[in-house]
């Protein structure tokens, strides 16, 4: 394994796939040490070290919990040259000696025990490959804080891009305060939950959380999205230090 740069981490692969459209997930683990604790809603850049791979690093919500120390995963989506680059190297096989690099943890975590909201329930909102900044934190509190309310909305286009859920059902046993409701913008198939984020939708799917004054509204999401969930909430009269718009 090469020379890496300092306070990166240098990582094997131990698992790489396809988990939906365009959408590669890495599972890593440190090929000697440990990773710097990070914890949920926080992002590190990521390097595939491959030779079909971007030469270069990017920034990506670490989408597992921190109390597998052990274990740091990654959703990729291609939405752009850099990223289809990424993850076509994926889809098309990586080689024995391919690694990656991971850096230091960043950002701002969901929770961080500060305040005394953390310990109120909580509504997820995330859209298409958002969800990958909840999948570490809906984790962290199956292990962690089974009794808190918590329910995730996923606006995503078709059934498709829902493989990254694979574990939510799961959760049944483990993390009964759980609950989350895919919603489908273009899936003419789809017999659940359609449309696009809305005052309207957002009051009937949260059912009695939003009128909990404890509840904390994460989202994370396209901008676009994300400013008309922001909207939608204010809509419905969740002020600001009740909302957060993450990576």
């Amino acid at each position: 394994m090469a020379f890496a740069l300092t306070g990166t981490v240098p990582c094997v692969i131990a698992r790489a796939s396809m988990a939906g459209p365009r959408t590669a997930r890495l599972a890593l683990e440190p090929a000697e040490g440990a990773f710097p604790r990070w914890l949920p809603g926080q992002s590190a850049t990521l390097r595939l070290v491959a030779a079909s791979a971007p030469g270069t690093s990017r920034i990506f919500p670490v989408a597992s919990a921190p109390h597998e120390g052990g274990r740091m995963e990654f959703l990729v989506k291609a939405v752009d040259a850099w990223t289809l680059r990424f993850v076509t190297a994926v889809e098309a096989g990586l080689a024995a000696d391919d690694y990656a690099l991971v850096g230091p943890p960043r950002g701002r975590p969901w929770l961080d025990g500060r305040s005394a909201r953390d310990a109120g329930p909580l509504v997820l909102v995330a859209g298409g490959s958002g969800i990958a900044s909840f999948l570490g934190l809906v984790e962290h509190l199956a292990w962690a804080d089974q009794d808190r309310p918590t329910l995730l909305l996923w606006w995503a286009r078709t059934r498709d891009e829902l493989e990254p859920s694979r574990d939510f059902a799961a959760y049944a046993k483990t993390f009964p305060a759980f609950s989350w409701t895919p919603v489908l913008t273009h899936d003419p198939l789809w017999n659940g939950e359609r449309g696009r984020p809305d005052a309207e939708s957002l009051a009937r799917l949260s059912g009695t959380l939003l009128a909990d004054p404890a509840t904390r509204c994460f989202v994370s999401g396209p901008p676009p999205m994300a400013k008309a969930v922001r909207g939608a909430l204010r809509e419905l009269g969740i002020g600001r230090r009740a909302v957060r718009v993450g990576p």
